[in-house]
């Protein structure tokens, strides 16, 4: 094998000079030791469209020959110190905006790890002159693309790392009776009443949605149901946004011509009263989000789809159901298993700027913990054993 001397780095500031490589992209990812829906061409070229317009792009490519090995996605946007206080600083690109993926950061093909941190680190070090400052938010340390890059950071920077979100997972057993066996009694119990419950009330039809043509109606669906959510009603936020909605769209159909879009409806009778929103992709399903129709709310609507969605996946093949960010109750019912993510922000030197990065966390962390006593992802697990 070629040592790091034979690598060459080029560095990309235009995403349409990208697109030659964007089968070399997906590939390079499904090769990595972490593939996920976040890192795919088609999430990251939508995000860019939709809400890197007008940054500075940075892509940087490691190659070995004319084979790419390695690819580390960046921008230069901002860091916000405290409010109206912002710094220029180098950002993952997927970090921004009304969207809040997780496991962001390189790409890099496993066996190729160590040959390339240091090569990529340089280029990035090189881009961070423009600013002094780098930013990973929402990355995941235990990932072998990620630890190795930051090792080679810290020789150069001063860091200031902070605990992140936490993400239930639960790993799927090959049958859903099996699944079922893991839940306790009382919750097999409560189940079977919910869904007697439903089944004497409703002719109750579970559809999914994963092909191009059937997303703009899966789309209409979802709107329908969140408007009548108790957080469309309050809030202006998800999919009440138009950018926000306008992106969901556009990366789903995009992603549905991979066959990796799931959409989720739930029917009672012939009204849509519940959806799970997500993404099927390396044999997980990367769940983003769910509403019910508060009207449903004493049917149970939300729990009753997400068993029926499981033991879909599960006939489906999928080893994983990864609940990503949130510490919802519901989440905890199912999932036995966390990962938290990390963000880590690099400063030339420790001046000013770091001071006021530190000061600023360490007041949050202190808001945070006066809030509650018990965090909320400890309640949410002893109360659902």
């Amino acid at each position: 094998m070629a040592d790091s001397t034979s690598l060459t780095v080029q560095t990309y500031n235009d995403l349409a000079a990208l697109q030659p490589l964007r089968e070399d992209w997906n590939s390079l990812l499904a090769d990595s030791s972490m593939p996920n829906i976040f890192l795919t061409w088609e999430w990251i070229t939508t995000w860019w469209k939709w809400f890197g317009q007008g940054k500075p792009l940075r892509i940087i490519t490691v190659r070995d020959g004319s084979k790419i090995i390695g690819i580390l996605p960046v921008y230069i946007g901002e860091l916000s110190l405290f409010p109206l206080i912002k710094l220029k600083a180098v950002l993952l690109v997927g970090d921004g905006g009304p969207l809040y993926p997780e496991f962001l950061g390189p790409i890099i093909r496993e066996q190729d790890v160590s040959r390339t941190e240091s090569i990529m680190a340089e280029a990035l070090l090189e881009i961070s002159r423009e600013c002094k400052v780098i930013k990973f938010s929402d990355i995941l340390l235990t990932s072998k693309m990620i630890s190795p890059l930051l090792t080679c950071l810290k020789q150069n920077y001063f860091v200031k790392e902070s605990g992140g979100v936490y993400c239930p997972y639960q790993p799927l057993p090959a049958d859903y009776n099996g699944f079922l066996a893991d839940l306790s009694p009382k919750r097999r119990k409560s189940l079977r009443w919910m869904v007697k419950k439903v089944d004497r009330q409703y002719r109750v039809k579970l559809e999914c949605f994963r092909d191009p043509d059937s997303t703009h109606y899966a789309f209409e669906r979802i709107i329908e149901i969140f408007k009548k959510s108790k957080r469309g009603q309050t809030s202006n936020q998800g999919f009440n946004r138009m950018d926000y909605l306008g992106f969901h769209q556009e990366v789903a159909k995009a992603s549905a011509q991979h066959g990796w879009l799931r959409i989720y409806i739930l029917w009672f009778d012939t009204v849509p009263a519940a959806f799970i929103y997500g993404y099927y992709y390396d044999r997980k399903f990367w769940f983003y989000q769910t509403s019910f129709d508060s009207t449903f709310y004493q049917d149970s609507p939300g729990t009753i789809i997400l068993q029926m969605v499981i033991e879909s996946l599960i006939k489906e093949g999928a080893r994983e159901f990864d609940f990503l960010r949130g510490e919802e109750g519901y989440k905890y019912m199912v999932a036995r298993q966390e990962r938290q993510t990390t963000t880590a922000v690099f400063f030339g030197r420790r001046g000013l700027a770091y001071l006021a990065y530190a000061s600023r966390h360490n007041l949050l962390q202190f808001i945070r913990k006066g809030r509650s006593i018990i965090p909320k992802r400890l309640w949410a697990r002893k109360n659902n054993p």
